[in-house]
């Protein structure tokens, strides 16, 4: 039986609303909103709270639209990550790293040298790490251990003893005392509690949605033209440095501008992910020599790039990696995947849309973008809006979350009727579920008609299927890397970006 993904997992051990947390940008971690009493109590009796608490006043629908946009301004209710681990099914732990005998015979000269140089890089960091460790009389490693036990002596070794362990089930915990410390290393994002279940250890810390990356990013002028903020952002990331090689704590090649997070002061939160305990090695098996599937989200760009040029990937499969690559990701109305419309559904064949200009130059024309440019030095306002989004998905929207972002009063006559109609109506780019998801043009409100479809198919799932066969037709293929330029390229900003009338708002506002 295949393990429970980390959302649900979270939602059966916590009694909570599945629309309560939802996946973050990594496998193992969620956002989790829940009421500050209940983390309270956690807190302070060490013990799972026999019910969770909901939103008197907000439905479900809201909340889990909120969680898209991460934010839930309600006083009394906080924004958590929680970080969960699953248990390994032999959880003796051994501590020292495997020795993995690798033959040099098969390879060529370049290879035998950049082996090489990566076994003497490791070593040392190796021996770096022993003289550090050396230096703390009171820290000693044991060769082997439990696993969870070792785990969780490394958390009051990095974040102190205060930190709360709360047990989910009747589970005997024995922590080793000798890596206790008092003095945590400070700095770092707050960890409320570990939570230990039969399952899983959860960490539950608090959410910091901005880092020095998206600063960098999207808000640079934040900075100034003074040298001092910038200064002072890493002379604080040096300190974080500092206090974990002070504790005998490598950081290794893990860290990243995403991971230290900062507020409005400028003072940054290292949001530190723990090195989990090497279990033993397990037993070969027949399938190990075998390779993984391949994934098209974790292919490098330039490999995929040239597997599309030569039609060995899909252009959704391009399309959906180069969002991915952006930063956009499913289920987030401010930063979904987009894919461009292709046709206008005015016949089975024809119709075909200019894919050299954008889809918001197409509905505003050149006129009043010209005019748009000479006031506010910009074209475009976005590539998908949040309202655009939910319009989209407004036969799948919860009544409340529409009337929230798209129009305060519920009037399903002012919903585009038909995709021709919603085609026309849009300044935005489609969504990949266009091409693969029936569901999104069937009505779960009894007021509210399906989204109509083109004549010439009989059901949603023929049109996903007809219209996929537009997007990956010879047409498209052959102007799909125009799109693709002011999407994602390099008419997004400088002189190419003004001659296609595509200097987006939110690079020309100086963030």
């Amino acid at each position: 039986m295949s393990a429970k993904p980390p959302c649900k997992q979270l939602s059966s051990l916590l009694g909570c609303p599945p629309s309560y947390n939802s996946p973050l940008h990594t496998q193992d971690t969620c956002l989790l909103v829940a009421n500050g009493q209940w983390l309270g109590d956690l807190i302070t009796t060490a013990k799972l709270p026999t019910t969770f608490p909901t939103h008197p006043t907000i439905s479900e629908a809201e909340v889990s639209a909120f969680l898209s946009d991460k934010q839930f301004p309600f006083p009394g209710w906080l924004l958590l990550q929680v970080r969960s681990i699953p248990i390994p099914s032999n959880t003796s732990c051994v501590c020292s790293p495997a020795r993995v005998s690798t033959s040099t015979a098969c390879m060529s000269l370049s290879e035998v040298l950049g082996h090489v140089n990566t076994c003497n890089l490791r070593n040392l960091w190796r021996e770096m790490a022993r003289k550090l460790v050396s230096q703390k009389g009171d820290v000693t490693l044991p060769g082997t251990g439990d696993w969870i036990e070792e785990l969780l002596s490394l958390v009051t070794r990095i974040y102190g003893d205060q930190v709360t362990i709360v047990t989910a089930e009747d589970i005997s915990l024995i922590i080793n005392t000798k890596d206790k410390v008092i003095s945590h290393i400070p700095n770092l994002v707050p960890l409320h509690c570990v939570l230990v279940s039969s399952q899983s250890v959860s960490f539950i810390s608090s959410y910091q949605p901005h880092s020095v990356a998206s600063l960098l990013q999207f808000s640079p002028a934040l900075l100034g033209d003074s040298l001092v903020k910038s200064l002072f952002l890493l002379h604080q990331m040096l300190e974080i440095f500092h206090s974990f090689h002070n504790l005998g704590v490598t950081l290794g090649d893990t860290v990243s501008l995403h991971k230290f997070k900062i507020d409005h002061t400028f003072h940054i939160l290292y949001d530190h992910t723990l090195s989990l305990p090497s279990p033993p090695p397990s037993p070969p098996s027949l399938t190990a020599s075998l390779p993984p599937p391949s994934c098209p989200l974790s292919t490098p760009l330039n490999t995929a790039t040239l597997l599309w040029s030569r039609g060995e990937l899909s252009n959704l499969q391009y399309l959906l990696l180069l969002n991915h690559l952006a930063g956009r990701r499913f289920g987030q109305p401010n930063n979904h995947p987009v894919v461009p419309w292709v046709c206008d559904f005015t016949s089975n064949e024809g119709g075909h849309r200019d894919l050299s200009r954008s889809k918001f130059r197409l509905n505003k024309g050149d006129q009043a973008l010209d005019m748009t440019y000479e006031t506010g030095q910009h074209h475009v306002t976005d590539v998908l809006s949040e309202i655009t989004y939910y319009t989209y998905k407004s036969r799948v929207t919860d009544k409340a979350v529409l009337c929230r972002y798209v129009r305060p009063a519920w009037v399903p006559a002012e919903y585009p009727a038909s995709m021709a109609r919603m085609m026309s109506w849009s300044p935005d780019e489609a969504i990949p579920e266009f091409y693969t998801d029936p569901d999104i043009f069937t009505s779960t409100h009894s007021d509210l008609p399906d989204l109509s479809l083109p004549s010439w198919v009989e059901t949603p799932a023929e049109f996903c299927s007809w219209h996929l066969g537009r997007l990956e037709g010879e047409v498209v293929s052959s102007q799909l890397h125009t799109w693709i330029d002011l999407t994602f390229g390099y008419k997004l900003s400088g002189s190419a970006a003004v001659r296609s009338k595509n200097v987006c708002l939110a690079i020309s506002d100086s963030h």
